[in-house]
């Protein structure tokens, strides 16, 4: 049995009306997710899954706790996942567990409908006879999807040992009080936080609406929070409003995306708080964590958690000196095994003789991680190198700027431009305003600054690139393109 399971199950025996998980949609003990989990489980395997195909749950976030524990305990491979997600013997998903089959484009043999019926058998289970799997460390048992912010979807393999050290994070290590996820849904945006809490025997605290996040966070005293930039900037937003400054937070963590140096200030100033800008991913885990809201935050690099490698190598894959610039490659004790089908990413990116390579540039000093941006960023304008978040930290310290994007676009004569799109106040003097930028840019000039009412992002906040490179894209070939 992986060990956060023998955690939860010893804690659901020992003390089954301890809280385990609360949010909006849900309130369950210990006891109440133990037993729903057993019954899940006798269900599914009475449908007939086999422990060979792979299972993913498409179900409301209510039900995610329960479904998570059912899955790892079947042994197999299981997943939570969104219900446009792929089926068929060549993809990773087998079979597909719905609460609503109705309308759904996949073959009726491969789907699970979890209906009244399904619930009504739930009742009838007799949980003393279920038994839980023990596969062996080495195998697989989870994937999860990440995209990053390409948009094409590729499934993380990760084995038994991978998930149960995703059971120990640094953040609920170093909590002494109440911590809590922002990320959207009860467990599919927050897993390693799900199973740290459990292992621990703490509550799992469900994010919902950005209001009621904050009063999850006011009532329940949470010390700790996290969440990606937009989450954090939204929490920050709706506590000014309301004029609520937590008096109980003590630290805010950012995931998903670089982190402003001038949001970080705000949080810092508003709720009186440590800010930290985590780096990490969804095929490694976290990586490292650096103090935001100091006054060399730019520069400051992150503190590499204990047990991870991270090394800077250049494009042999040769470690660089101390100091110097290359691509960032990591090892972690929660690093998934691959890529299902293991795709073909290139000999820098993806999963390569026991590393991963995200993708990102970065360099090492006095030990501590310092990213520079993600490679496919990097743009070149007019001949000068320059990476989006830099350019987006600019434009926002403008009056009015809420969000900002930046990219390389291609005009018409296939020259590289500069193209900045914002969220904010109407732009008065659109000229004016991109020759404010001229001089903090390095002398680079935008080509075209778009208004937008929103920008185009994830399920966990983070802005879609691809897809405001090609709205940009196509505004820059129209007559007039600086709005």
């Amino acid at each position: 049995m992986l060990k956060p399971l023998r955690s939860l199950q010893d804690w659901a025996h020992e003390r089954p009306d301890d809280l385990a998980v609360a949010g909006p949609e849900l309130e369950l003990s210990a006891g109440e997710l133990w037993d729903t989990a057993l019954r899940i489980l006798a269900w599914i395997r009475e449908a007939g899954v086999s422990t060979q195909e792979t299972v993913g749950a498409a179900v409301p976030p209510s039900l995610h706790p329960a479904f998570l524990v059912a899955l790892l305990a079947r042994g197999g491979i299981g997943s939570l996942v969104n219900s446009q997600a792929e089926v068929g013997l060549d993809v990773p998903l087998q079979r597909l567990i719905t609460v609503d089959g109705n309308g759904m484009k996949h073959p009726a043999d491969v789907l699970l409908t979890f209906d009244d019926s399904a619930i009504g058998r739930l009742a009838q289970v007799d949980t003393s006879t279920v038994d839980i799997a023990s596969p062996a460390a080495d195998d697989i048992c989870w994937f999860i999807y990440s995209s990053g912010t390409t948009g094409a979807p590729k499934a993380v393999m990760r084995t038994v040992a991978a998930v149960e050290a995703l059971a120990a994070p640094r953040r609920l290590r170093l909590a002494r009080g109440a911590y809590a996820s922002l990320q959207p849904g009860t467990v599919a945006g927050s897993m390693s936080a799900f199973l740290a809490a459990i292992t621990a025997r703490r509550p799992h605290l469900a994010a919902g609406t950005t209001e009621e996040n904050l009063g999850m966070l006011r009532d329940r005293a949470i010390e700790i929070a996290e969440g990606s930039p937009f989450q954090l900037d939204r929490l920050l937003t709706v506590a000014r409003r309301s004029g609520d400054r937590l008096p109980a937070l003590q630290e805010l963590h950012s995931a998903g995306a670089p982190l402003s140096s001038g949001l970080a200030s705000a949080l810092a100033d508003w709720f009186g708080v440590r800010v930290y800008d985590g780096y990490g991913s969804s095929e490694t885990g976290f990586v490292a964590a650096r103090r935001a809201d100091v006054p060399e935050a730019p520069e400051r690099g992150g503190v590499v958690e204990d047990g991870v490698d991270v090394e800077i190598v250049d494009d042999d894959h040769e470690p660089v000196p101390a100091g110097e610039d290359g691509r960032v490659r990591l090892r972690t004790a929660s690093m998934g095994v691959g890529y299902f089908g293991a795709p073909d990413l290139g000999e820098h990116k993806g999963f390569h003789g026991g590393w991963f390579y995200p993708g990102d540039l970065g360099r090492l000093i006095d030990g501590e991680l310092v990213i520079i941006g993600r490679e496919d960023d990097l743009m070149n304008v007019g001949g000068r190198k320059i990476m989006p978040h830099r350019v987006e930290e600019i434009v926002l310290e403008q009056p009015g700027v809420r969000e900002a994007v930046a990219c390389a676009v291609v005009d018409k004569l296939g020259i590289r431009q500069l193209a900045i799109a914002i969220v904010g106040e109407p732009i008065n003097d659109p000229v004016k305003f991109a020759q404010k930028l001229r001089q903090p840019l390095g002398g680079i000039l935008p080509s075209l600054i778009m208004r937008m009412d929103a920008i185009p992002r994830s399920e966990n906040g983070k802005p879609q690139r691809s897809r405001v490179i090609d709205i940009l894209q196509e505004q820059l070939n129209r007559p007039s393109n600086i709005l």
